[in-house]
C-alpha cells in the first residue's frame, strides 16, 4: 500500500541497554533541535521511557514531528520522503542511539507503520543467545536489499539486571521470614503505600520509600536492616547476595 503525506513523521529512538533515562532525554533533546531546523518541519514533541516498538524502558524515546500544510511544501525537496531522508541524515550524527523515522500507516490499523511486519519464531526452542545471534544476522540480510529503507528489532539480549538470592538457612537461623526480607526490599527501594489522610479538604496518600541517594547504588543494601526474631536489626546483606546477569526483551518488531 503506497505511503500517504498525512503531515506528520514518527521517530523512534533507542540507546543501549541499561541507559538511564537522563541520557535519553540529553539525546532525544539534541535530536529534536537538529531536526527542527530541515526545511518544511513545523514542530514536534518527544518523550523518554516509551517506544512505537520496543514498549517501555528507561532507554526508550519515541517522538512525533508536524510538517508544514501541504500548501507550503509544493516543491519535491519538501516532500515528506525528502524530509524523511534528511531526518535520517540528522540520526547518522547521534551514533550512540539507533533512530528510525517512519510514517503512520496509510489505513490506521494497519499496524504501527507502513511497510511490513515481521515475527520470528524459534521452532527448536534454544537459547536465548541463539536466537539473538540469529535475529541480528536475519536484520542485516534484510538491511541490504535496496527495496528495504530500514529494519529494526525490539529483542535484545544485553539488559544488565541483579539476580537476587537469599540465603534461606541463614535467615531461618535469625528468625526472619523470606516476606520479611520482601517487604523490605519493597519499602525501601519500590515504596509500600502506608496511610491516607485528609488536609485543607483534599485527600492525600502516604508512600513509605528511602530517598533517591540512599537507594542508588548497591552498596545501600548494607544500610536496610531487618529485625530478627530476638528484635535486633540485623543488615539485610545478610540473608541476599546479587550476581549481574544479562536478560532479554522478548517483543519483536521490524
Amino acid at each position: 500500500m503506497p505511503d500517504e503525506d498525512r503531515g506528520i513523521v514518527f521517530m523512534n529512538i533507542e540507546l543501549p541497554p541499561g541507559s538511564s533515562i537522563d541520557r535519553t532525554h540529553e539525546v532525544n533533546e539534541e535530536l529534536y533541535s537538529k531536526i527542527k531546523q530541515i526545511p518544511g518541519v513545523l514542530d514536534g514533541s518527544v518523550i523518554e521511557g516509551r517506544s512505537f516498538l520496543g514498549g517501555a524502558g528507561s532507554n526508550y524515546g519515541l517522538g512525533f514531528v508536524r510538517l508544514k500544510d501541504w500548501d507550503e511544501r509544493g516543491e519535491d525537496s519538501l516532500s515528506m520522503e525528502s524530509i524523511t531522508a534528511k531526518m535520517f541524515g540528522v540520526a547518522a550524527t547521534i551514533p550512540e542511539a539507533n533512530i528510525v523515522f517512519f510514517a503512520p500507516p496509510s489505513i490506521p490499523g494497519f499496524g504501527r507503520s507502513s511497510g511490513v511486519e515481521v515475527n520470528l519464531l524459534d521452532r527448536a526452542s534454544g537459547s536465548f543467545a541463539d536466537l539473538d545471534r540469529i535475529n541480528k544476522q536475519f536484520i542485516s540480510d534484510l538491511t541490504q536489499r535496496p527495496e528495504i529503507q530500514y529494519a529494526q528489532s525490539s529483542f535484545d539480549t544485553g539488559y544488565p539486571q541483579y539476580e537476587l538470592e537469599i540465603n534461606v538457612p541463614r535467615a531461618k537461623e535469625l528468625g526472619v521470614s523470606v516476606s520479611s526480607i520482601f517487604a523490605t526490599l519493597q519499602g525501601y527501594i519500590g515504596s509500600v503505600f502506608a496511610a491516607d489522610f485528609s488536609r485543607f479538604g483534599k485527600q492525600y496518600r502516604v508512600y513509605v520509600q528511602a530517598l533517591p541517594e540512599d537507594r542508588a547504588d548497591r552498596d545501600n543494601l548494607d544500610q536496610m536492616f531487618v529485625r530478627t526474631s530476638e528484635g535486633v536489626m540485623t543488615p539485610i546483606t545478610e540473608f541476599i547476595s546479587l550476581e549481574r546477569v544479562y536478560e532479554c526483551t522478548i517483543s519483536y518488531q521490524v
